[in-house]
């Protein structure tokens, strides 16, 4: 990346003349009298060879259009490194051309060679604290733990975080990391368990053996044309996250889309928005079934979402979503707390009681899972269990400080499963519920 803003932002001016002067050039060249001949000669090079002329013409307007788009990326990146230079980059139009994919691998290059200068240079920082006092050296690499990524910060300073205690590792882990990667090994997996408990059908039955109220469901119909008009209900996916592909039908002519807020006012609108649903991936598989709808107080309920890790809980959010989806973050003592996510949607919600939170927390060390979120809805009478998630939609936009929190509680949490397991736990339930799931594929597949 350039030291100087002010040389750039020259380049950027004259690399954006030169674009312009050659499309320019291209477009004279396409009206030109050489351009159709060599057009109408196109068709029988079988029978002709072209002109040494029209020949060298082509090579030219070939190399012509090559040095335009070289041109068209090298604007792009310039306007990435330095958005006060100019905030119109144009997105859809490097999409339709198609130099998205060059400029990704172009930009993930430059990433590396800098976070590799970077690294570099603070790595020799460090070690030149080597044989410094304890204070010294403790501080430097406290800086160099609480700002790097985890597999940044050199094994020299692990160790040496290992033997002081004063030295705070924590501010190492991170939810988003730790998600990530337990991701990954789940695609390792033939049947992970985070998976099974996403597909609603098999969390409501865990749901029944932990005898939890939940609402009434149908049964699951394939392909959206099959599932029948009927109000009021909530039609959901079978698979799904962030609550893309739910749909409150309280109406015909008021039928809302839980994710975006949105009002559709009959359901052939309903069946356009989850064609795009899925023919955007927002959700996976054409398999749907309709929820009984719970209110409170004669409205849309009140969306309570548990950030459960183990036996704990670290988060609340509290979501209202009529008449537009507001959320509200509580932390376990009932405070208020103000995060990076959904910073521009927050509203005063109303909070939880303590006996919800002790419920929930007494579910979640039923599941030997490090981390579930685990969703209640509001009705006018109790709290209704409505799903778990293992992977919260865009679980990667909190702020770093709540990151690292986070990921402090989903390795404490780790801690205590081993500590169980050790011990002889059993979770009955779960293993029950995870024998009935594996017979009844098994008698699906036979």
């Amino acid at each position: 990346m350039s030291p100087d803003p002010i040389k750039d932002q020259m380049e950027l001016k004259k690399l954006k003349n030169e674009n312009k002067q050659l499309e320019k050039d291209i477009n004279q060249i396409e009206k030109s009298r050489w351009y159709k001949i060599a057009k109408v000669l196109a068709w029988p090079s079988k029978l002709f060879k072209p002109s040494k002329e029209i020949a060298a013409y082509k090579e030219a307007y070939k190399q012509a259009l090559e040095e335009n788009e070289a041109l068209r990326q090298e604007v792009a990146q310039l306007q990435i490194e330095h958005p006060e230079v100019d905030q119109a980059l144009n997105y859809k139009e490097l999409k339709q051309t198609g130099q998205t994919l060059a400029l990704t691998e172009n930009l993930l290059e430059q990433k590396q060679k800098i976070d590799n200068q970077y690294n570099e240079a603070m790595n020799k920082l460090a070690r030149s604290y080597h044989n410094e006092q304890k204070p010294f050296r403790r501080e430097l690499y406290q800086t160099m733990i609480d700002h790097l990524n985890v597999e940044e910060i050199p094994e020299y300073i692990i160790r040496y975080g290992n033997l002081d205690r004063n030295v705070d590792l924590s501010k190492m882990s991170s939810f988003t990391a730790l998600l990530n990667l337990q991701a990954s090994r789940s695609q390792q997996q033939q049947n992970p368990i985070e998976k099974q408990l996403d597909d609603k059908m098999a969390a409501y039955n865990l749901a029944d053996m932990l005898r939890l109220n939940r609402p009434w469901t149908s049964p699951v119909y394939i392909g959206f044309e099959t599932v029948p008009e009927q109000y009021p209900t909530v039609i959901k996916p079978t698979e799904g996250a962030g609550s893309r592909g739910v749909y409150l039908a309280m109406e015909p002519n008021q039928i809302i889309n839980i994710k975006t807020g949105e009002l559709l006012n009959n359901w052939q609108q309903l069946s356009q928005s989850i064609s795009e649903d899925l023919s955007k991936g927002h959700v996976l598989k054409d398999e749907w079934y309709m929820e009984e709808l719970v209110e409170e107080n004669g409205k849309s309920t009140t969306d309570y979402k548990f950030y459960t890790f183990y036996g704990e809980v670290a988060l609340i959010l509290e979501i209202t979503r009529v008449p537009e989806v507001k959320y509200c973050w509580w932390s376990k003592d009932g405070k208020r707390v103000s995060l990076a996510k959904y910073d521009d949607r927050l509203y005063k919600g109303k909070g939880v009681s303590q006996e919800i939170i002790d419920q929930v927390e007494t579910i979640s060390q039923e599941i030997p899972l490090p981390f579930m979120r685990i969703d209640f809805m509001k009705s006018e009478e109790d709290y209704i269990f409505n799903e778990f998630t293992p992977y919260p939609g865009n679980y990667d936009e909190f702020d770093r400080e709540t990151d690292q929190k986070l990921g402090q509680y989903y390795l404490n949490a780790e801690t205590r499963i081993k500590a169980d397991l050790l011990k002889g736990k059993e979770y009955n339930i779960f293993h029950q519920w995870n024998y009935e799931l594996a017979t009844s594929e098994e008698d699906q597949d036979g």
